[in-house]
This record gives structure tokens, sequence and C-alpha cells, in this order.
């Protein structure tokens, strides 16, 4: 029986720092969104082993290209309100509206924020 409670403990405290780390990459995608006027993140990419990967669900976003230039595009996600990304290079950091795009850099590109500003009379999307 004691072993049985120390596992449930154990899970509930591993449960609990995943749901906590997950916050805090959702509000930091916030944070970064909202620097930008836009409402809130959905999800970022990054250029990982010569290909772009979401850092968890893309939600019907995609990225190809390389690491200097990147074309992206909001999927169903622009069905929701006005959507853009929050793109950040070893230079500077930048935004832009609209359903897709064309990113390029002369330094690496670091990483591609989805965002989106709900249209008044639409709900956003349900959470991840």
């Amino acid at each position: 029986m004691k072993k049985i409670f120390v596992l449930l403990a154990l899970f509930i405290v591993v449960f609990s720092v995943s749901v906590s780390a997950k916050n805090k990459i959702k509000n930091s995608l916030n944070d970064e969104c909202q620097a930008f006027d836009f409402s809130f993140g959905i999800v970022e990419w990054k250029f990982e082993h010569k290909e772009w990967k979401p850092v968890g669900d893309a939600m019907s976003t995609s990225v190809i290209g390389t690491k200097e230039e990147a074309n992206w595009d909001a999927g169903d996600m622009s069905n929701f309100g006005m959507t853009g990304v929050v793109v950040k290079s070893d230079k500077h950091q930048y935004s832009a509206s609209g359903d897709s795009g064309l990113i390029t850099e002369d330094k690496k590109i670091r990483s591609i924020i989805f965002c989106l500003t709900p249209s008044p009379c639409l709900p956003p999307p349900p959470p991840s």
C-alpha cells in the first residue's frame, strides 16, 4: 500500500512539473506575440537538424526552408482571425502579419512564432 501511495505521489509531482513547464512555454509565446500587438501565441517553430520543426503540436501551421530563408503558412488558424508571426534571428526580432509569407535573413533565423488575434465574432481556438 505504501508503494502505491509513493508512486501516486511521484506521478502527481511529475505531472504537475510537466503542466507547469508547458504553461511557462505557452506564456512565453503569449508574451512574445503580445509585444507585437497579437493576442496570443499558437506554436513556435525552430530550425533543427537541417529542417524546421514545431515545438509541440503544429496546429495546422507549417514552415519549410533553410535557416536563412523560410516559407511559413498559418493554415487553418487564419480562419479564426488575424494571424502573423514573430521572427527571431541572430540580428533582430520583428513581426509579419498575414496568412503566409517568406522570411529571408542574412543571419540565422532562430525561431518563428505563430500568433493570433481572434476575430471579434469568433471564439479562440481550443487550447492544445
